[in-house]
């Protein structure tokens, strides 16, 4: 019996793990500047630096956008069924998505005999609009004002409760059309709404030629890239300059909102850092002494709006994954509510099961989407198999996977969330099977690029998250490494860094590059210290990693799934050398804001252009080509392994109760 390619590199991972990353291809990087730059720049902008009453200094929730500029703003004469926050989304086989909301929120509250504690019984659901009251029709042709073809769609809603006096978020309407069958270089002219009620005004977009799928698109491909972008003036200037570049598509790694950086009781109180409302009390959870997360879900709204308004995402698809500030548990836990129900990608159409993961073929890239918080999510199947898992050595210390069980509520093997608005992070063991099935499957001859995107990065030379994703690097690395993945993007971090071709901190030209692109111009400002300046100065606290126990600060657990023995997660800069030079494997870093564009010019060539806010015009601050190297023999399949009929899940032995993993491995391998 022959092994499923996506479990031999699962194996071949484990080979490579205790091998600490040695140089396997002993090829260098192809990759070189253009004329005018250095592939290794090491330029600094200090905002603070900066003139007064700049947009583009550090505080920036000075700047942030108030609820009612004309920005983010309902627009006038808004009606119960005009369409709202228009954006289009890329599709499966060359299709978008069309979403939109209609109505309004509506604030209740749940009863008190309700409480939280009593998940995942006694969930408090109030009614809410009814999805079938308003339709979700998208009228379109190829002459202004002449809709010779429609398409229906979904709607939905969802209800968020917040964490005051049983306050509870009833949220609008939100619709959305997957439309087929469009043609590519020509202008389609749509109008959206319920055509029976309101129909908004038309909006035209262009899918252009590089965006055709199974080998029908033409080069290049212009492709954006941007993080952490929230609601400030420096995120309008974003999403400027970013339009002013004529993207074909975007991707957006994270961080939509910041929904989670108001109280809902005032709104547009900031509480992160205690900005506008710095006496705001720690609210916990329940008994349990756990601190939840404050959220407006009114942001969401003014954030769609900006987006549809600054982003022209009406015109330009953008497709999203989910970082930190989208899992906004509310008293019940449900997590990610705002996010799934707000916007729509076609997962289904690459084999997930889950909205929060998924990939695209966007002309020749082969775009992977991970949630890099499935933590977060309940997962009794891991709670039920940790033991064993934790009992077959080596396997225990070189998989790892999310587990919602253990770490908030010792012994109830219910959700449990710990203080602080994320944990470490991790991929749930289907979300990993997934991504292993998902790598296996592509065809290099009809996407010859692959990249993969996540939110927090594990390559960062900031103090700020330094090592926060050590673990899920771990996890995850090795398999990105043997499927020849060529550029894995992150936000998280709010500033810029390119990182070189990178295994296991050593350089390695058949590797991927690694790019933190979290400068979008979110509320909470930029983060202006590398890793170790704090320390140079003989803080031997630095020194050394701290595990306390408190906040996000977790110390190693022999034998945890969570949190197993050799991988050690540094939290929020709790630890850093005592040196604040730039590491070997980071090539330019600088915290100023700003977006990225990758424009792939054939199978082996793509440009990497950086542009910062701060020029006023999107002006190229850093550049390089990237080359795919055809002596490298991790560049995957020339023929794509066959789909499954249905998802094909390579750990499920691992969920029956008299399988281990090494009995699994060997009898695929051997059987």
């Amino acid at each position: 019996m022959r092994a499923p390619a996506a479990l031999l590199a699962l194996c071949g991972a484990c080979l490579l793990l205790t091998a600490h990353a040695q140089n396997l291809d002993s090829v260098v990087s192809l990759d070189h500047a253009p004329d005018g730059f250095s592939t290794s720049q090491t330029q600094r902008t200090f905002p603070s630096l900066i003139a007064a009453g700049s947009i583009t200094t550090n505080n920036s929730a000075i700047y942030e956008i108030p609820f009612n500029d004309p920005l983010v703003a309902p627009a006038p004469g808004l009606t119960q069924f005009s369409p709202d926050q228009i954006h289009v989304q890329l599709g499966d086989e060359g299709s978008i998505w069309v979403s939109w909301a209609t109505g309004t929120y509506q604030n209740a509250t749940f009863p008190p005999n309700t409480p939280a504690d009593t998940y995942p019984t006694g969930v408090y659901d109030p009614t809410y609009a009814d999805p079938a009251s308003v339709a979700s029709v998208v009228q379109y042709g190829i002459i202004p004002g002449v809709y010779k073809h429609a398409a229906t769609g979904m709607t939905r809603a969802y209800i968020q409760t917040y964490i005051h006096n049983q306050a509870t978020f009833i949220s609008q309407l939100f619709h959305h059309v997957n439309v087929r069958d469009l043609p590519f270089g020509v202008p389609i002219y749509y109008k959206v709404g319920d055509p029976s009620k309101e129909m908004s005004e038309e909006f035209v977009i262009t899918l252009k030629t590089s965006l055709a799928p199974n080998k029908k698109y033409t080069y290049p491909l212009v492709l954006g890239v941007v993080a952490d972008v929230g609601q400030t003036l420096n995120s309008s200037q974003t999403y400027e300059h970013l339009v002013a570049d004529n993207p074909d598509a975007v991707l957006f790694i994270g961080d939509l909102a910041y929904a989670d950086d108001y109280n809902d009781k005032g709104g547009e109180a900031a509480v992160q850092g205690g900005v506008a409302n710095p006496t705001t009390p720690a609210l916990k959870y329940g008994s349990s002494g756990a601190t939840l997360g404050q959220t407006w879900q009114p942001r969401w709204d003014s954030m769609a709006r900006l987006l549809q308004r600054s982003g022209n995402a009406t015109a330009i698809p953008y497709n999203f994954c989910p970082g930190n500030h989208e899992i906004e548990r509310d008293e019940y836990l449900r997590t990610f509510q705002s996010y799934t129900n707000r916007f729509r990608h076609s997962y289904e159409a690459s084999y997930s099961t889950n909205p929060l993961y998924y990939s695209t073929n966007i002309g020749p890239v082969h775009s992977i989407m991970l949630n890099s918080y499935d933590s977060y999510l309940p997962n009794t199947t891991l709670d039920q198999t940790s033991a064993f898992l934790s009992a077959v050595a080596p396997y225990n210390s070189l998989l790892l996977f999310g587990n919602s069980g253990s770490a908030g509520f010792s012994g109830t093997g219910g959700p449990s969330f710990p203080n602080g608005n994320y944990i470490y992070s991790a991929l749930g063991a289907d979300q990993l099977s997934w991504l292993l099935n998902d790598l296996a499957r592509v065809d290099r001859s009809v996407t010859p690029w692959v990249t993969v995107s996540w939110h927090q990065p594990p390559y960062n030379s900031y103090t700020t998250h330094y090592k926060e994703a050590e673990c899920l690097r771990q996890m995850v690395e090795p398999f990105l490494y043997n499927f020849g993945v060529d550029v894995v993007f992150h936000g998280h971090v709010h500033a810029y860094e390119r990182n070189y071709q990178t295994l296991n901190y050593k350089l390695q030209g058949c590797a991927p590059r690694w790019i933190t692109m979290g400068d979008g111009g979110n509320q909470e400002g930029l983060y202006s210290f590398f890793a170790g300046e704090a320390c140079a100065a003989g803080n031997t606290a630095c020194a050394t990693p701290v595990f306390s126990g408190g906040g996000n600060t977790l110390s190693p657990v022999p034998g945890s799934v969570t949190n197993p023995a050799g991988c050690i997660t540094y939290q929020n800069g709790s630890y850093a050398p005592i040196n604040a030079a730039q590491p070997p494997y980071s090539a330019y870093r600088e915290p100023s804001f700003g977006h990225a564009i990758m424009t792939v010019y054939n199978e082996t060539t793509a440009l990497w252009q950086w542009k910062r806010n701060l020029d006023g015009q999107p002006v190229v601050t850093d550049s390089v080509y990237f080359i795919r190297n055809p002596a490298c023999s991790n560049y995957g399949n020339t023929q794509a392994a066959p789909a499954p009929k249905k998802i094909d899940h390579l750990l499920q032995p691992l969920y029956d109760a008299g399988s281990t993993l090494k009995e699994t491995i060997d009898s695929t391998l051997h059987g």
